[in-house]
Parts: structure tokens; C-alpha cells; sequence
């Protein structure tokens, strides 16, 4: 069992505890088999260190639903741009700790080439590719990873120069972006460079931009803050 629950009446409402880290919990099904009639308004209490992302469906609450998140509860999304809350009713947040979507990807690093005597020597130095963004490591997972750096590009060297030249042509890839922090943006890719003399050179794949971070909530328009603590990431309605 990855959580523990224990309900009681408050002013008519029916409330569950969420005490124990879990994975996308189904608040419905939770108070549904721990007693909870439609009847009743739904306050779920959440003071679980983590919860991997948490989608509260399209389904809505006959008397509503209150999300009371407290300060040591961190609601996040998965590495890579994953959304940490997603609603399509309306819910109540009071919000005493943080909700953040999963760091953006960062960007792949610039490809460039050179050639000493025309493209059948064609070399290329090969952009590294991006970091991971911070969040949970997958979907099914509570292990949170930190954000990773890029890899780095490639570097090639020509076996000599062109034909009156000095110095061999070389071609240098760019660096990956690094991955970005909970509700952060990776960052793009760098840029290469080429040296040496040669017959000719230039860029095969330009640097990519890194990707936006994930939502900290996903259905925003449907959401009444009583308190909005820390919100990483996106608000989208």
C-alpha cells in the first residue's frame, strides 16, 4: 500500500487523507471505497511529501471538491516538460506547497562539417544532444531526478590540409543544452565552429532550442485559489 487514508465529516463534507507519496492518485475512487457518497462535498487533505502528477478528470464533483495541499507537499510532473495538475472541472486549491511541472528538454547542439577536397571527405562534427529536464523520472515512478547537463559535441580533423594550405581542416560540434530546473525551460543548444583551411564548410543542422517546461496546472480557468503557494511552471486555462 503506497498510501494511507483516514476519513472524517467536517461541516458536512466528506474528507480524505493523503498521507503516503503515490502516483496519479484517483482521489474519486479513493473516497468512493472509503465511503464517500456524491452527496457531500470532497476535501481531500494532502500532506504526502510527493505526488507524480495528478489529473482530476473531466467527471465533476456534485458538491465540488477542495484540494488542501500543505507546505511539505510537492505536486510535480514528469523530466521533460510533464504537467504536474491537470483538471477539467472546477476545483478549490488551497495551495500551502508547490505544484511544478516537469524542467524542459534542452536543445540539441549545432552539426558542422568541412571538407579538404570536396564533399566526397565530407566530415562532420555532430551536435551533442540535450540534458533531461528535473522532474519525476517517469510516469510511474516517485524517484525525482535532478536536471542533466548536455553532451558534448563531436570534434573531427581532417588528414591534411587543401592543396597550398597549412593547417588541416577540423570541425568542432556544439555543446547540448542543459536540461531546466522544475517549471524551467531547457536551454538551446551551442553553437560549433570549424578551423583549419579548407576546401569548404558550413553548418549541417543548426542548434535547437531547448522545450518549455510543463504545466504547473493544466485547466487553470477551472481552479479557485484560496491560496496559490509556489506554482512552477505554466498556467494554461
Amino acid at each position: 500500500m503506497v498510501m494511507s487514508r483516514s476519513l472524517m465529516a467536517a461541516g458536512g463534507a466528506f474528507t480524505l487523507k493523503i498521507t503516503a507519496s503515490v502516483v496519479n492518485p484517483n482521489f474519486r475512487s479513493l473516497a468512493v471505497a472509503a465511503g464517500w457518497r456524491p452527496s457531500r462535498k470532497l476535501i481531500v487533505d494532502i500532506t504526502a511529501p510527493l505526488i507524480n502528477t495528478l489529473n482530476l478528470g473531466t467527471v465533476a464533483y456534485p458538491r465540488g471538491i477542495r484540494l488542501n495541499i500543505s507546505a511539505g507537499t510537492r505536486i510535480g510532473g514528469v523530466k521533460n516538460s510533464g504537467d504536474a495538475l491537470t483538471t477539467g472541472i472546477a476545483v478549490e486549491i488551497n495551495n500551502l506547497g508547490t505544484i511544478s511541472g516537469g524542467g524542459g528538454k534542452g536543445g540539441w547542439g549545432e552539426t558542422t562539417y568541412v571538407d579538404r577536397a570536396g564533399v566526397s571527405d565530407r566530415m562532420y562534427g555532430t551536435g551533442g544532444g540535450g540534458g533531461d529536464g528535473q522532474g519525476f523520472n517517469d510516469a510511474s515512478s516517485l524517484s525525482v531526478v535532478p536536471a542533466t547537463g548536455g553532451g558534448a559535441g563531436t570534434y573531427v580533423k581532417q588528414s591534411g590540409p587543401v592543396v597550398g594550405g597549412t593547417t588541416a581542416p577540423s570541425a568542432q560540434g556544439g555543446n547540448g543544452g542543459g536540461g531546466g530546473a522544475w517549471g524551467v525551460a531547457g536551454s538551446a543548444g551551442q553553437a560549433g565552429s570549424v578551423g583549419g583551411d579548407y576546401y569548404a564548410a558550413g553548418v549541417s543542422q543548426a542548434a535547437i532550442s531547448g522545450t518549455a517546461p510543463g504545466n504547473a496546472v493544466n485547466g487553470n480557468s477551472k481552479v479557485t485559489w484560496i491560496a496559490m503557494g509556489t506554482r512552477l511552471g505554466g498556467l494554461i486555462n
